[in-house]
């Protein structure tokens, strides 16, 4: 069960940039949160992958399967804001 976890992890640390973001920043939270259990041996490795590498991977991936991240600054105030092409996005209920 714990090698799925991994690759779950490993997964979502290329395609999903919000959630790259958060793991590095606090990752057996991140991980808790999305309920990937992780061993501390496996989660110590996984913190070791080079985020920067992730990062340019992902931006080599067909963007139908990445989530993005766009960063946006306004009054002097940064904010990442998670995307999706349009396509990906779905009506909300009750809207036409």
């Amino acid at each position: 069960m714990s090698q799925v976890a991994v690759e779950r992890v490993l997964g979502r640390l290329v395609t999903d940039a919000e959630f790259r973001a958060e793991f590095f920043v606090e990752p057996a939270g991140v991980c808790r949160e999305h309920g990937l259990e992780l061993t501390p041996v496996e989660l110590a490795a996984l913190s070791q992958v080079d985020e920067q590498a992730l990062t340019t991977l992902a931006t080599r991936l067909d963007p139908k399967i990445v989530r993005a991240m766009t960063l946006r600054v306004s009054d002097g105030e940064a904010r990442l804001t998670l995307t999706r092409p349009a396509r990906d996005r779905r009506p909300q209920r009750g809207a036409r």
